[in-house]
């Protein structure tokens, strides 16, 4: 039975660790599109504008397959930063939110800046913004891979096996967003674009 209790448990702070991930991306996400047009931020050499620009490039050749890579790559890339994350206790996990909110959202003001209008922006992305749940979701698996290392230093049993498969199927969703996410993006919004 405390098994059972404590994998009800860890369900539901697996709710609270969504909502604690899609926290620590939105709001370095707003905050810096309050300063869109106050602050320009000078960054020589930032993997942010690296991919973007290389998705660019291949976007104008008409290189749909290698958009989609260089995007699901990125993507996973960012949520197994995420999940990793839970090792370190959650650290790399909250500071690889944080920082993906803030250089979306500085990509975001550099497009507006370059002449395309927030409605037009939001055309272009809101069809595959759902890869953001699948980056949320990764961060929940992060911080909740970090709760049962503490916990397990604190004494705690170790989870049993239900707790790992509750873990896999969402790492399993996590995938197929972020596939989807890309197919929709490379071959839809981009498109659409160029």
């Amino acid at each position: 039975m405390s098994h059972y209790n404590n994998f009800i448990g860890a369900k539901r702070m697996f709710w609270l660790f969504l909502l604690l991930s899609f926290l620590l991306w939105v709001l370095p996400f707003i905050i810096r599109l309050f300063f869109i047009n106050v602050v320009e931020i000078k960054i020589s050499s930032s993997k942010s504008i690296d991919i973007v620009s290389k998705i660019t490039t291949h976007a104008l050749k008409n290189d749909t397959s290698s958009v989609f890579c260089l995007i699901f790559i990125n993507n996973l890339k960012c949520c197994l930063i995420n999940i990793g994350g839970g090792i370190m206790l959650g650290v790399a996990t909250a500071s690889n939110l944080i920082m993906n909110g803030f250089f979306a959202a500085d990509t975001f003001a550099t497009i507006h800046k370059n002449g395309m209008g927030i409605g037009q922006i939001l055309k272009h992305t809101l069809p595959h913004c759902f890869e953001l749940l699948g980056i949320w979701l990764s961060g929940a698996i992060g911080f909740s891979i970090a709760k049962l290392i503490i916990d397990f230093m604190r004494g705690k049993d170790f989870p049993n096996s239900d707790h790992f498969k509750f873990l896999g199927k969402f790492s399993l969703l996590i995938l197929l967003i972020i596939l989807s996410a890309a197919f929709v993006e490379a071959y839809i919004s981009m498109s659409s674009i160029v």
